[in-house]
């Protein structure tokens, strides 16, 4: 199985902004979820929406195919990221 703790922006950004549901061990499941799915690239552009929801938002909305490619990457990463940290 893949691994369920990683440590990179997506858990920094997790630990620090989502403080009502983050544990130690639910960010960096998340984060090893952002490993198999985002690039670096996507995961430091992922980390802001932690401090700023709303940016997710905007980003669903805006038709450029750039935006469009993210949304569906961050898609899938929190497909993979509510599979494998359900118990964590």
């Amino acid at each position: 199985g893949a691994p369920q703790f990683a440590d990179g922006p997506i858990r920094s950004a997790c630990s620090t902004h989502n403080r009502r549901v983050a544990s130690n061990a639910r960010c960096g499941c998340i984060q090893a979820a952002a490993n198999l799915t985002l690039s670096k690239k996507e995961q430091k552009q992922a980390a802001a929406f932690f401090e700023e929801p709303e940016r997710l938002q905007d980003m669903k909305l805006s038709d450029t195919p750039a935006n469009e490619r993210f949304w569906y990457a961050w898609a899938r990463f929190a497909e993979t990221a509510e599979d494998l940290c359900r118990r964590a």
